[in-house]
């Protein structure tokens, strides 16, 4: 039987951040993992570094929502 990971803070962006991390990201628009990384290879979404970390500033994923969410 298997059970769930319960959800951490990290996992759930606050509404002010003005970053979401890649699994952020995922959690508040709905596309899955592979997804995530076709849009940022194709241009369509861009994201900053951090080390090996991806992060999203939140008006670039406002702007990716309602070009790419809405065709």
């Amino acid at each position: 039987m298997a059970t769930s990971k319960p959800l951490s803070d990290r996992d759930n962006p606050a509404p002010t951040a003005a970053f979401y991390t890649e699994r952020q990201f995922r959690r508040v628009y709905p596309i899955g993992h592979t997804k995530f990384w076709n849009e940022v290879k194709g241009g369509h979404l861009n994201i900053s570094r951090l080390g090996r970390r991806a992060y999203v500033p939140r008006a670039e994923a406002e702007r990716w929502a309602a070009t790419r969410l809405s065709a």
